[in-house]
This record gives C-alpha cells, structure tokens and sequence, in this order.
C-alpha cells in the first residue's frame, strides 16, 4: 500500500507526509502483540510502480538499513496473519 492510497483510507487524503507518527503507532502495537512491522510495507507510489517496494528513509533509518528492514518486510509476508486474533 502507498502512504497515499493510506491516507486516503484513513480520511486524509493529500496528507501521506503526517503519516510517521501513526505508522510509529502501529509500529508499537506490532512489537508489543510480539508480530511483524506491517507499517513497513507502506511505500511510495514510485516504489511500488518499480517494483523497489522501499518505504521512507525515516522507515529505514528505524530498522536500521536495508538488510534489517528487507528481513521484517519478509516475515510480513511469511507470517500467518489469518492465525491472529485482535480481541478486546
């Protein structure tokens, strides 16, 4: 997903720059529930049209560079996500 199109799903469209804040959020919420950094599969609509599928450089500079950052994008994608429950 773009920071763009997620904006707009969130009622913000045009405002993808405010994004890092709630993204750090949901980056939070992931490391306490012990799952994968969903936020770093929002990218930029350049990444995501070449096929870099590169978030922000704040994103990167949060896992610490690419390796890092490539590892957490592939345990997104490996990890059994209709196993996990939210509950209240």
């Amino acid at each position: 997903m773009t920071y763009g199109t997620l904006a707009a799903r969130v009622g913000r469209e045009g405002q993808h720059r405010l994004l890092g804040d709630p993204l750090d959020r949901v980056r939070g919420l992931c490391a306490r529930l012990g799952v994968p950094d969903v936020a770093v599969m929002i990218v930029s609509k350049g990444a995501l049209q070449d096929g870099t599928v590169e978030p922000s450089k704040a994103a990167l500079e949060k896992h610490g560079g690419w390796p890092s950052l490539r590892k957490e994008q592939a345990r997104v994608l490996a990890y059994d996500w209709e196993s996990f429950l939210v509950r209240d």
